[in-house]
């Protein structure tokens, strides 16, 4: 076991004190240098874990039954609690108060039910649940398609609609998108803090422009990822060159944004337009941007 712990030891090399996971003191076995198992407190667990970036969207209903089938848990007959996790010593951010050096590829419901157990005083926060832990560095950014990979394969037993499945292909797309000069010229348009998912108008988050292009990936998959954006650069000057009232209904809120947009030199992320121009519609036009604005 002390191999394993030496890997892991890198995380402390900031010094962070208190706020380090220190991962030796949850290993029960080491299956080889990528992986592990570990046993949390469901304490532990709400604290130290949260979803990995490009996990399924939480559903509240599903939420609602493993807290209601917790309630009524029976050590004989109730399953006891297993989740994939990933451990990525670089995952977390100096200034977090408590950093979160585990992401969950499977149990995010799980998680979920536990913090709303635990917020209403339902469960005891030292019962225990057991994980798989994969080490992966990096794995919000440069591995993400490790993790990604790695996501399907634990998942493949369980129905997965294409908005469940993280594409590689579109996760490389953000990533030029948020670096091309042309679309995000000030480099402020698009936001990649780790510990939030939406930003404010008009400027978009990572995890939000993932989103709303992933879906509809299959739509534009016979274009390269050069094509993409330089038609994602026509949709961008469409919009710009579009007024006020073009694109928004009045309101000191909506000219707010549109103001900012012109300060940023960033219009992908109009969020609140109702007039075509929201990024869930230029989504639809990136294979045939021509027609995109047209009246």
């Amino acid at each position: 076991m002390s191999k394993i712990v030496e890997e892991f030891h890198d995380a402390q090399e900031n010094n962070y004190n208190d706020k380090v996971f220190d991962i030796e003191r949850y290993i029960l076995h080491k299956i080889n240098k990528n992986q592990c198992l570990i046993k949390l407190t469901v304490k532990e667990f709400a604290k130290f874990c949260e979803p990995w970036m490009y996990n399924r969207k939480i559903n509240p209903e599903k939420v609602k039954e493993l807290k209601e089938q917790f309630k009524v848990f029976d050590f004989k007959t109730s399953p006891v609690w297993n989740v994939s996790l990933v451990f990525d010593k670089y995952t977390h951010k100096p200034n977090d108060n408590i950093p979160k050096y585990i992401k969950i590829l499977d149990g995010q419901h799980r998680w979920q039910s536990v913090k709303d157990l635990i917020y209403n005083c339902e469960i005891d926060i030292n019962y225990e649940l057991y994980g798989t832990c994969y080490i992966i560095d990096y794995c919000e950014d440069k591995n993400t398609h490790i993790t990604t990979e790695l996501f399907k394969k634990i998942n493949n037993n369980t129905p997965l609609s294409i908005n469940d499945i993280p594409d590689s292909r579109i996760q490389e797309l953000v990533e030029k998108i948020i670096e091309d000069k042309e679309l995000n010229p000030n480099k402020d348009g698009i936001i990649v803090r780790k510990n939030q998912s939406t930003c404010q108008e008009p400027r978009i988050h990572k995890k939000e422009l993932f989103n709303i292009i992933n879906p509809y990936s299959k739509s534009f998959s016979h274009l390269s990822q050069d094509e993409i954006i330089v038609n994602l650069r026509l949709i961008k000057n469409r919009i710009m060159l579009k007024e006020f009232k073009d694109i928004y209904h009045k309101c000191d809120k909506n000219l707010e944004r549109y103001n900012k947009a012109e300060e940023l030199d960033f219009w992908l992320g109009l969020k609140s337009s109702k007039k075509g121009y929201s990024p869930e519609q230029w989504v639809l036009f990136i294979s045939n941007p021509q027609e995109f604005g047209k009246v």
